[in-house]
């Protein structure tokens, strides 16, 4: 018997409760579609569908030259509205298309960036590339500059391929030459370059995974997809490549250069 009653009491709740239908529009389309409205009202008043034909106050009488002349106030009240009502709705119609026209460049602009981004990771797949080496792992290969050149201008001068800055990075740093598979890297003039450890004297051949720093800020890794994939078909494998296994004999062999 509790059950019923209680059961009976709930649905007694149910019945109570009111739902209604809304929809679901942003506050520029709610306004746009609220002037409409207010417009619409307005014109049916212009219209004489709602501009009062007896205007005369109650208890007293109103000649015909004053009615003419308070109905033409009211006209003239309801077409300002509507003026400002539609300048107010042209306003709203431009700020969303504005916003739509803002989305729709970012749109676009995130489909470039997306197909930029494609493009380079098929560059990578072929190319050899240098990518950074950060003491924070998670900013390492933020920087990646894929060699596509049969040679390659390291430097801060602006006719360098690979642009570096720095107090004592040189106008052109180094140079990379690709030569089929085979890459090289020459130290430019008065400038200093550690590979894996030592310092670069002599025009050297670069391999997979080498750590190059230029001066003492900037540390790269080679990637050579023709050698890696090789290696990987022979079963071999790389060691991983640290910050602190390169960065730390670099700055000890660069420090007594």
């Amino acid at each position: 018997m509790k059950k019923s009653v209680s059961t009976l009491k709930f649905a007694d709740r149910v019945k109570r409760i009111k739902t209604s239908a809304s929809v679901n529009e942003s506050p520029t389309e709610k306004l746009i579609r609220e002037l409409r409205e207010e417009n619409a009202k307005l014109m049916k008043l212009l219209g004489g569908q709602g501009v009062p034909a007896d205007l005369a106050p109650s208890g007293g009488e109103v000649s015909e030259e004053e009615k003419d002349r308070i109905r033409k106030e009211l006209e003239d009240e309801l077409r300002a509205q509507m003026t400002q009502n539609q300048a107010e709705l042209d306003d709203a119609r431009k700020t969303f298309q504005e916003k739509l026209e803002a989305s729709r460049k970012e749109l676009a602009k995130e489909k470039e960036e997306l197909r930029r981004r494609h493009s380079e990771d098929e560059k990578r797949k072929k190319r050899p590339y240098l990518w950074n080496l950060n003491e924070d792992p998670a900013l390492s290969g933020i920087v990646c500059h894929v060699i596509e050149r049969t040679k390659v201008l390291i430097g801060k001068s602006e006719k360098c391929n690979i642009k570096l800055q720095g107090l004592s990075i040189m106008d052109e740093h180094a140079i990379i030459e690709v030569d089929s598979d085979h890459i090289f890297i020459t130290c430019g003039k008065d400038a200093k370059i550690n590979l894996n450890g030592d310092a670069l004297t002599t025009k050297s051949e670069l391999q997979h995974n080498d750590r190059l720093v230029f001066s003492s800020g900037h540390v790269y890794v080679l990637h050579h997809p023709y050698q890696f994939k090789k290696a990987q078909k022979e079963g071999k494998t790389f060691a991983p490549v640290t910050w602190m296994k390169c960065k730390l004999k670099s700055q000890r062999n660069l420090a007594g250069m």
